[in-house]
């Protein structure tokens, strides 16, 4: 007996992408999703754990921050720069184009193996998310999926680009 989309596993339906890194620069972040075609990515930290999700709306903000920066509008300041304990601001605010400032934490998460039908589930209890990360067993981020993967009519395995994961973090150095 054939499975119905909802009782496929969300791994049949979710984008494969690397995750970025809290420290990559949002510029480049946005440049390597719109070379891929996706509209978010998992945010990992210095230990490889999803630490939040990093979305086109996230990237607006910044931009629209940024503007207001740049066209010296006073009101932006006590959202770019951080206080310190003492209610000093920093002069220097060196990282602010980095994704840890401006993606989504804590994120909504779902484990490869559950199904598509729990994925909808999952995104109906939280109206504000538009986005899961897939993530396998060892609970690292994999891929993501999105609202509109769940209204797709059939299932043609994972999504991947040009045959190969889609790479949105730097590459490896080593």
């Amino acid at each position: 007996m054939k499975k119905t989309i909802e009782e496929e596993s969300v791994k049949q339906i979710m984008h494969q992408l690397r995750p970025v890194r809290s420290y990559d620069k949002i510029k480049q972040v946005l440049v390597k999703l719109e070379g891929v075609g996706q509209t978010a990515a998992p945010v990992v930290g210095d230990k490889g754990c999803c630490i939040g999700i990093l979305t086109k709306a996230d990237i607006a903000h910044f931009q629209a921050l940024l503007k207001r920066f740049e066209d010296r509008d006073p009101s932006v300041i006590d959202e770019m720069f951080e206080t310190n304990e003492f209610g000093l601001r920093r002069s220097i605010n060196l990282d602010f184009d980095q994704v840890k400032r401006h993606m989504t934490s804590p994120v909504v998460t779902i484990m490869e193996n559950q199904t598509v039908r729990e994925a909808g589930e999952l995104l109906a209890s939280y109206p504000d998310i538009h986005h899961l990360v897939v993530l396998d067993e060892s609970s690292s981020p994999i891929g993501i999926i999105d609202a509109a993967d769940l209204n797709k009519p059939t299932i043609p395995g994972p999504k991947m680009k040009s045959g190969a994961a889609n790479t949105i973090a730097q590459e490896d150095t080593t």
